[in-house]
Parts: structure tokens; sequence; C-alpha cells
């Protein structure tokens, strides 16, 4: 595999695992944000919604960026070029710790989940800890990600794919790296920003989507019961763009395959970044 390379304080550079560890969200100081983005053939999927929603956060939390947007695309643009990569995962990170403003790249090769995966489905834990929804920003992707890395920490001491998690209302959330929704009949349903969930990227197409194909989308308040009593149900994100879940905690999601909505949205999100 292709080492990752880095870009930090106006360098391209290889980068080890070590040092990569260091420029995690939830190793860095102060305050900031990231996007992990998903790039094929040296494109970046949905790049101008993820440089948007970088700036908004940037705004939200009064940091001026150390460089212009379009400096951002040349060096992503640069750095894919020079990966050779098919396939990439790129992470970009702002922040800023005391008077410090600092930007960070890393692209690295990505292997997405095997065929047979997207078939069987994610089994996923219940994250015990509650979120407190109000003290996050959903228009916000802040480096103040501790919470989602211990819950993806539980998961994986579980032997699950995720985790999900619950706010102190007990309402659904989101997992820890990924959009939630389920179906019922016609009707798509996906927790509202007001329970603390990210304004996902692949969430929004998705809830575009569902409407090309006649579905009802409603964005609520919803309760673990809701999930395990849905039809079917999936996940969201960059990187896996769109995966059936199938179990959580215990509990089939309904006939614990992969279900009709389901295959349909992963086959009109595949056929829109084709």
């Amino acid at each position: 595999m292709t080492q990752p390379i880095l870009f930090l304080n106006g360098r391209i550079t290889p980068a080890g695992r070590e040092r990569l560890e260091r420029l995690a969200p939830w190793h860095l100081k102060g305050k900031g944000v990231f996007e992990t983005m998903r790039a094929e053939r040296g494109k970046v999927l949905f790049l101008r919604e993820h440089l948007q929603r970088l700036s908004r956060g940037l705004r939200r939390l009064g940091i001026k960026a150390p460089c212009s947007l379009s400096e951002i695309r040349g060096v992503l643009a640069k750095m894919l070029r020079q990966s050779r990569l098919s396939k990439a995962r790129v992470r970009l990170t702002v922040w800023q710790e005391g008077r410090s403003r600092q930007v960070s790249v890393i692209v690295a090769a990505y292997r997405p989940c095997a065929p047979g995966q997207y078939r069987r489905g994610w089994k996923i834990a219940v994250c015990p800890r509650r979120l407190v929804a109000g003290k996050r920003d959903p228009a916000v992707k802040s480096i103040d990600h501790g919470f989602f890395h211990r819950a993806s920490a539980l998961a994986v001491r579980q032997d699950r794919d995720d985790a999900l998690i619950l706010n102190q209302r007990d309402e659904l959330v989101e997992c820890s790296r990924a959009n939630l929704f389920f179906v019922k009949g016609r009707t798509l349903f996906t927790p509202s920003l007001a329970c603390g969930c990210l304004r996902g990227i692949t969430r929004a197409a998705v809830l575009k989507l569902a409407r090309t194909l006649s579905l009802s989308c409603r964005q609520g308040r919803f309760h673990l019961a809701d999930l395990l009593s849905a039809e079917e149900a999936f996940v969201t994100s960059s990187l896996i763009e769109v995966m059936p879940l199938t179990l959580v905690g215990d509990k089939r999601i309904g006939s614990g395959k992969r279900g009709r909505v389901t295959s349909n949205i992963m086959r009109k999100y595949r056929g829109l970044i084709n």
C-alpha cells in the first residue's frame, strides 16, 4: 500500500503512522474543524459541499483560515496527483491553538468495504454513554471529537462495525462515524439535527435521492424502539456511502437482510457519484 502523504506548514511530505496519529482530530489541542472525504480517480467527491461546511464551521468557531479555499483546492489536487491513487481517503483539518493557526491534509489509500459487507450489512453496538445534544452544533464537524472516537473504540471492542449514539433524552442521534436512516412503509426516517446529529454531506444527498424514489422523508425525534421496529435501516458517510444496517445490539432489523428501499438508494447514490 502506498505510504500516506501529508501537507503541513506549507510542505508535502511522506507521513509515518505516529505522526498521523498525533494529527487525528481527537488528539489536537485548541479548537477547529475537519472533513473526511473520499476521492476517486483523483477527484474529491462532493468537494464543494465539504469546503462549504468547513468554512461554515470556521465562522461559527471564530477562526480565520490561514489560507484560502482556492489554495486548499490546489493542495488537494497536487497531493492526489502525487499519490496516484485511484481511491483515496482525504482528511482536511484546520485548527487554532492559542494564536497558532494550522492546516493539515492527509491523503491515504482507501480500501472500500467488500461487496459482501454491503450485502450482509453492518452490525452495531449501542453506546451506553449519552450525548448532550445542545452542546453540539450540527453545522460544525469539530475536532472536539473525543466522544465519538470513544464510541467507535467501544464498537471495536465488541467486534461490531460501529456504535449507535443516543442523546440525554434517549433519542436516536447517529452512529459514531455515520448518519442513521430507517424505513417504514414508503417513509424514510432520520434523526433531526436538533437531536445532535451532524449535518452530513451524504445524509443530505440521500434525502434528495429519496424523493426521486417517491419516498416520504421525515426528520424528527425518534427512539431506539422506533429503529428496532423498522422494516430496514442503513447508515451513510462520505467513505462508506450507503451501508445496510441489519443488527442493533442483539436485535435484527426487519428480516436481518438488506431491504429493497436500501438497495434502491444504494444504486441511486452510486449512480450519482459515478
